[in-house]
């Protein structure tokens, strides 16, 4: 069904940038009046469960600030996916499915009291479509999850479940003793990040979207993860002398999943790069500043939700428009990217990977092109 909805949306004309720049600019005005409006809904309890109003606003906030990055970028593939897990967490945790209609025709009300008419009407047609396909995206939200992961090897799916297993217990130690069992050098290590912690963190997300794993156990387990690298960057990974160039790596602003970009920097440091990893949520004008100390060859932004796309964007117009960095080779990755594979022209970037493998051959094959050096 996802791919028949796909087909459809891409027949939605694009938003004008003069409407999606008048959305983002009143996103404040539509957030508020959306509020008013949800908050005097005469059915608001059913709507959405027990949770606190809280919940409400905030994913209403979230709404704003994607369907701001959808019609910047023409998103309109990545919308559905969204949809689709909007859809289905959201109910996991006691909304109704009858929130989503009721929320989306307010959105409506705010949109057509807030924006210039011609360019009301070009968003308005986003949403009435959205309003159309709500059995259909019902429908779809509780078709199976899958996540590509890539091509797993049958002789890691031992120590794989495993290492799950301890994750979900929240088994710091045994994560740790487990790790240790199964990687002896550093091809193991890259082995190990792809084919143990790479999938154990899908199936935590896919858990915290079912509503089987709490915020604090998906915390938790991102803690541990965490721990287990620091361990293996300690026994394997860290080199003394770098013998390519250096490379940032970062996540984008308000991207709090940094477990993807850790890889990544591993990854290079592994092959010899010299590596600043600068983990989550990094101001724009800080990363810029570092940029200009370091003078890196490679920034590789990693993003895993669609809600921080405008950032990865903001981070490469500011790069590109600093005349002391516009040699710099930007590679942008993560989950984000995956249902768009050629959503990285549109905000910029040089290239992109689906993991960090893919992100390291991609780096080696730049610095080789620019240097015409070997680096096998």
């Amino acid at each position: 069904m996802l791919n028949q909805l796909i087909e459809q949306i891409r027949q939605i004309p694009p938003v004008s940038q003069p409407a999606a720049n008048e959305y983002g600019e009143k996103q404040p005005l539509l957030v508020e009046q959306v509020n008013r409006k949800m908050k005097k809904h005469p059915e608001l309890a059913t709507l959405i469960g027990r949770n606190p109003l809280q919940v409400m606003y905030d994913n209403h906030e979230s709404h704003a600030v994607f369907m701001s990055n959808v019609f910047q970028l023409g998103l309109y593939e990545t919308l559905l996916r969204v949809i689709q897990w909007v859809y289905r967490s959201y109910s996991s945790r006691g909304f109704s499915f009858d929130y989503f209609p009721a929320a989306l025709q307010a959105w409506k009300g705010a949109v057509a009291d807030h924006l210039q008419e011609e360019r009301a009407r070009e968003v308005i047609t986003v949403y009435d479509w959205l309003l159309q396909q709500h059995s259909r995206f019902i429908e779809l939200s509780r078709e199976g999850i899958s996540w590509d992961t890539g091509e797993e090897s049958p002789g890691w799916q031992k120590s794989r479940l495993a290492f799950l297993h301890s994750l979900l217990q929240g088994n710091s130690q045994e994560c740790l003793d487990r790790a240790r069992a199964s990687v002896q050098n550093r091809e193991q290590v890259k082995d190990f990040y792809l084919q143990v912690i790479q999938p154990a963190m899908y199936e935590i997300g896919v858990g915290w979207e079912k509503g089987e794993v709490s915020v604090a156990q998906e915390h938790l387990a991102s803690a541990i993860i965490s721990r287990v690298m620091s361990a293996l960057y300690q026994a394997h990974v860290l080199v003394e002398e770098p013998k390519w160039s250096r490379a940032v790596v970062t996540s984008a602003p308000n991207e709090f999943h940094e477990v993807g970009g850790y890889m990544v920097a591993d990854f290079l440091e592994m092959e010899g790069w010299d590596v600043y990893y600068l983990g989550a949520n990094t101001p724009v004008e800080d990363l810029r500043d570092i940029l200009l100390d370091k003078r890196p060859f490679l920034l590789a932004v990693s993003v895993t939700m669609p809600f921080n796309l405008s950032g990865v964007k903001t981070i490469i117009e500011t790069v590109q428009a600093e005349p002391e960095l516009k040699g710099v080779k930007i590679m942008a990755g993560g989950m984000a990217f995956n249902g768009e594979p050629d959503l990285w022209k549109r905000i910029g970037a040089d290239g992109w990977a689906a993991n960090a493998r893919d992100a390291v051959e991609l780096a080696q094959k730049w610095y080789a092109e620019e240097n015409g050096r070997n680096v096998e």
